[in-house]
C-alpha cells in the first residue's frame, strides 16, 4: 500500500514537471518566434523616399519598394546610382536634393574621411523606432564605441569557391573540407588532366589571393588581441602573424592547386569571363567572393556551354587550415538613414519593414548574396558555407588598409616576385 502510494505521488511529480517543461519550451519557441510587421503610420500617408548608392542597377531594392507599397501604396520611393560614390556621397547629404537612405561599407568603419557619414546616420538601435535587428547576427551589426547602430546591413558579403558538384561526383571524389584534403583532392585533379584545380581572378586586388586572404587574415588574429593592434597600427614586426597565411599561397601554387599563368591566360581580371569560363564545365573549384557569386544566377542563360550541359553547383568555404574552411562573414552594402531627412518618419518605417528575416532574404536571394539573417542556411545555395568557421570581419575589426598590404603581398608570392620571407618582413615597411 505504501509502495503504490509513492508510486501514485512519483508519476504525479513526474506529470507535472513534463507540464512544466513543456511550458517553458513554448514560451521560449515563442520568445523566437518573429512578430510579423505591423504599420505605424496611416497606410495612406504621402511621402517620396529616396534612396541613393553605388550599383547601377539594383532590382533587389527595388523588389523590396514594391512590397512595402503594398502596405504604404501612396509613398514613392526611388534608387539613384550615384558615380563616383566616394567622393560624391558626402556633398550630396548636404545639398538641396539630399537623400533620404544612403549607402554604407564596412569598409568605411575607421576612416577619418568618412566619419561624417557615421555622425549624420540616424541610430537605428533606438528603441523608439522599434526596428528589429534580433533577426541578424549580432556580429554582423557594426556598433559605435557609443553604442550606436548606424548602419542596416542588406546582406553578408564571404569569401569561398563555386564548386562544380557533378565533376567531382564524375571523378569519384569528395569534395574538401580541410587543407590537407584541399591538396589531395587537387593532386588527384591534376594527375586527371585538369591544369588548376582551383582557379580564379589574376587581379591582384580582388583576385583568387584576396578569397583566401581575406578570411585567413582574420582567422590568425581572431583569438589574439595584441596581433590585431599590431597588424591594425602597422608595426613591421606585425608581417609575422601572416606568415601561415603566405606559406599557403606560396604551397597552393608549388603544388599546382593553382597556376597563375592560367589563371591569367583564361580569365585575367573580367567579372564576366570568370563566372563564364566556370560555367565551361571543367572548373573543379572557382575561388570567388561572393559580389562575383551573385552574377551567376544571371549569367547561366548567357553560357551557351552551361545551357548545352548543366551542372550542380554550389559555394563552399575555402579549406585552408587544418580544421577546414573559413566563413567570413563581412556586412555588403548597408543602409544608413539620413537624420536630417525631411521625410525621417516614413524612411525609418521602410527600415523597419526591411529588418525582417523574409524581407532581408528575399532582398538577398533576388540578388544571389549570402543572406544577412540567423538562419541563411534555408537557402541550399549558400548552405555549404555554415560547414566553415563563422568569423565576424565588422566585429574583429581588422582595418583596410592593412588588409590590402596583405593582398599584395599574396598576389607577389603567388607570382613569384616575392618570397614568403620577404612578404613577413615588408608589412607596415
Amino acid at each position: 500500500m505504501k509502495n503504490k502510494f509513492l508510486m501514485t505521488i512519483f508519476f504525479s511529480l513526474a506529470a507535472l514537471l513534463t507540464i512544466t517543461l513543456t511550458g517553458c519550451n513554448k514560451s521560449k519557441k515563442a520568445k523566437n518566434i518573429e512578430k510579423p510587421f505591423v504599420p505605424s503610420l496611416p497606410t495612406d500617408t504621402k511621402a517620396s523616399v529616396k534612396v541613393v548608392g553605388n550599383y547601377s542597377n539594383f532590382e533587389a531594392i527595388e523588389a523590396e519598394f514594391d512590397r512595402f507599397n503594398q502596405i504604404y501604396p501612396n509613398v514613392e520611393l526611388t534608387f539613384s546610382f550615384l558615380d563616383n560614390y566616394k567622393s560624391v556621397i558626402l556633398p550630396s547629404l548636404y545639398s538641396e536634393e539630399a537623400p533620404d537612405i544612403y549607402f554604407m561599407f564596412s569598409w568605411m568603419i575607421g576612416m577619418p574621411k568618412y566619419e561624417q557619414l557615421f555622425e549624420i546616420a540616424e541610430n537605428l538601435a533606438n528603441p523608439e523606432l522599434n526596428i528589429n535587428l534580433n533577426c541578424i547576427y549580432e556580429g554582423n551589426l557594426y556598433k559605435t564605441p557609443d553604442g550606436k547602430i548606424p548602419m542596416l546591413p542588406m546582406f553578408s558579403q564571404g569569401y569561398g569557391m563555386l564548386v562544380n558538384e557533378d565533376l567531382f561526383k564524375k571523378e569519384t571524389l569528395s569534395v574538401p573540407q580541410t587543407y590537407d584534403e584541399l591538396l589531395d583532392v587537387c593532386s588527384k585533379l591534376k594527375a586527371a588532366g585538369y591544369e588548376s584545380p582551383l582557379m580564379g581572378y589574376y587581379d591582384s586586388d580582388s583576385g583568387w589571393c584576396a578569397s583566401i586572404s581575406y578570411p585567413y587574415a582574420h582567422y590568425l588574429v581572431k583569438d589574439d588581441s595584441q596581433a590585431l593592434d599590431a597588424i591594425n597600427n602597422l608595426e613591421p614586426s606585425a608581417g609575422e602573424y601572416m606568415r601561415p597565411l603566405y606559406q599557403v599561397i606560396d604551397e597552393l601554387v608549388k603544388t599546382g592547386c593553382v597556376n597563375p599563368d592560367y589563371c591569367k591566360e583564361q580569365i585575367s581580371d573580367n567579372y564576366n569571363k570568370v563566372i563564364l569560363r566556370f560555367f565551361e564545365g571543367d572548373v573543379p573549384m572557382m575561388l570567388m567572393v561572393s559580389d562575383v557569386v551573385s552574377g551567376t544566377k544571371k549569367r547561366e542563360a548567357k553560357s551557351e556551354a552551361f545551357q548545352k550541359s548543366p551542372f550542380a553547383y554550389r559555394i563552399y568555404p575555402t579549406p585552408v587550415t587544418k580544421d577546414g574552411g573559413i566563413f567570413i562573414s563581412n556586412s555588403g552594402v548597408c543602409l544608413s538613414v539620413n537624420s536630417k531627412s525631411s521625410q525621417l518618419d516614413m524612411t525609418n518605417e521602410f527600415i523597419r519593414f526591411l529588418a525582417q528575416t523574409k524581407e532581408l532574404n528575399n532582398l538577398a536571394n533576388i540578388k544571389r548574396l549570402i543572406p544577412i539573417t540567423k538562419n541563411f542556411s534555408s537557402d541550399e545555395f549558400f548552405a555549404p558555407m555554415e560547414k566553415g568557421e563563422m568569423i565576424y570581419a565588422n566585429t574583429l575589426g581588422i582595418l583596410d588598409d592593412p588588409l590590402r598590404i596583405i593582398r599584395k603581398n599574396c598576389y607577389h608570392i603567388a607570382n613569384g616576385t616575392m618570397t614568403v620571407d620577404q612578404a613577413v618582413k615588408a608589412f607596415g615597411n
